[in-house]
């Protein structure tokens, strides 16, 4: 038996040894097995991560529906909305009646000297002695003589002139989003146009290369060709930048972290015609002048001076005396039923002196009219300058896109001209690289003349108070 055990225990050592031995052959296996894994989970990682790379596009209508539901500056006016609101209820409760509650519950213990507890009390007690009182009044100011009053009418002032507040920061953001989502259009269709001004450089390139092999050309024609890829790609660049730009500000605009983008516009001749083209209203400075002074911030500026009037008054009638009325009922004793009673009382107050305190009031309250007065006065002579600055920018644009079209078409007859003088071997490379520079140079100027217009048109509208035409029945919201 013992031999047995020592055979057994040998084989099991041998076993053990070629177990040891075996996972240096396997290790291939697990090894090849370890990249399709890995590929399987780098796909599945990579798959969300392309999902997220595609934005879709925003069009000016999803710009405005969101900036005007999310903007940190409409929830700041709303808030002030709020604000006021709740400073009028709170000046208008104090009219009202106040109706007040009250309880005490109180125990009295009175110990006696012994000697005489002991002859007046069997068995040396002390008193103890509970007693409750209850009781339930009423306030009420039945006048103050036209101080709450006045008060009231300064805080519904107030109300309505932050309410034009809010409405003037919607019409100022509808625009500014409306002008930064233009200016996002402009440099991406500027950013076409250097890539198709790059696209034409290159294929030159190419051209170039394939003519001086075969000899109708000098070796100088290739180095002219690649200067004017190199010139392109860094006006392309350039481009980029200026289009990154653009969407990060159409992004803070509208008040959103996450990332967006703009349709690419077709701004061509062939493509811009006129009914694509916005239409350029009557531009009479006295009739824009007029629709102009319904503005909402002129508006809350007039309610602002009213209501700082308002104040000057309330602040005159400072030293009226206040006339309140009182209804109380109570309930009290040590045993039942308890004592009953009530008061009813009339109450004249008058602040005989107040340490000039209303003196004060008063010239602070007419400094505030006079400043109420001149922001008003600041806001009506900016008005007309607005208007006018805004009106040459709609004419100017429209000047300059008429201007850039015959430029455009010009310069389009240039380039052909000089792709086939150069072809014909009349032409030079530098008259070859001057027209397909300015071709992109007057491409360029029509797509800034165009969007400028448009851009010029929004101006417009908010400086007469106006929500962009894309927002219709948004006032009525």
């Amino acid at each position: 038996m013992p031999h047995m055990g020592t055979c057994r225990f040998i084989a099991s050592a041998l076993l053990m040894s070629w177990f040891a031995a075996c996972p240096a052959e396997a290790q291939p296996v697990a090894s090849s097995s370890r990249p399709a894994v890995v590929a399987a989970n780098t796909e599945q990682a990579r798959a969300p991560a392309a999902e997220r790379a595609v934005v879709r596009p925003w069009s000016l209508e999803d710009c405005l529906l969101y900036g005007l539901s999310h903007h940190p500056s409409i929830r700041q006016a709303a808030g002030a909305v709020e604000s006021a609101r709740a400073r009028l209820g709170s000046s208008r409760a104090t009219l009202g009646t106040k109706v007040t509650a009250s309880g005490a519950f109180s125990r009295r213990r009175t110990e006696y000297a012994r000697a005489w507890a002991n002859a007046r009390i069997p068995g040396g007690t002390d008193d103890l002695v509970d007693s409750t009182s209850e009781s339930l009044g009423a306030r009420k100011v039945l006048t103050d003589f036209g101080r709450t009053a006045t008060r009231l009418q300064s805080l519904g002032l107030d109300l309505r002139g932050a309410r034009e507040d809010l409405r003037w920061t919607e019409v100022q953001l509808a625009a500014e989003i409306k002008i930064a989502w233009l200016r996002a259009l402009r440099a991406k269709a500027l950013l076409a146009v250097q890539e198709e001004n790059l696209a034409r450089f290159q294929q030159h390139l190419d051209k170039v290369r394939s003519f001086v092999e075969v000899g109708s050309k000098p070796p100088y024609d290739i180095t002219k060709a690649e200067v004017d890829v190199a010139n392109a790609r860094v006006s392309l660049i350039g481009a980029e930048s200026a289009f990154r730009n653009a969407l990060s500000g159409l992004r803070k605009t509208v008040g959103t972290a996450e990332d967006l983008t703009v349709e690419a516009a077709d701004v061509t001749v062939e493509a811009v015609d006129v009914a694509s083209r916005p239409a350029i209203p009557d531009l009479a400075i006295d009739r824009l002048l007029a629709e102009a002074l319904a503005r909402p911030d002129l508006r809350a500026g007039r309610l602002a001076l009213e209501a700082a009037r308002s104040r000057l008054r309330e602040a005159r009638l400072g030293k009226q005396p206040t006339l309140s009325a009182s209804a109380d009922y109570s309930w009290s004793g040590s045993v039942t039923p308890l004592d009953r009673g009530y008061t009813l009382g009339l109450s004249l107050s008058a602040p005989l002196l107040d340490g000039r305190a209303t003196e004060f009031a008063v010239r602070e309250a007419k400094a505030g009219c006079d400043v109420a007065a001149g922001r008003l006065d600041q806001l009506a002579l900016t008005l007309r300058h607005e208007i006018e600055t805004a009106v040459t920018g709609v004419l100017d644009a429209r000047q300059r896109y008429e201007a850039a079209v015959i430029l455009v078409r010009q310069a389009s007859e240039t380039l052909e001209l000089a792709e086939g003088r150069y072809e014909a071997g009349l032409g030079s490379p530098l008259e070859l690289t001057d027209a397909r520079t300015g071709f992109a140079s007057a491409r360029g100027s029509l797509v800034a003349a165009y969007f400028d217009e448009r851009i010029a048109l929004a101006t417009l509208d908010r400086v007469l108070g106006r929500f962009p035409p894309e927002m219709q029945g948004w006032e009525e919201k």
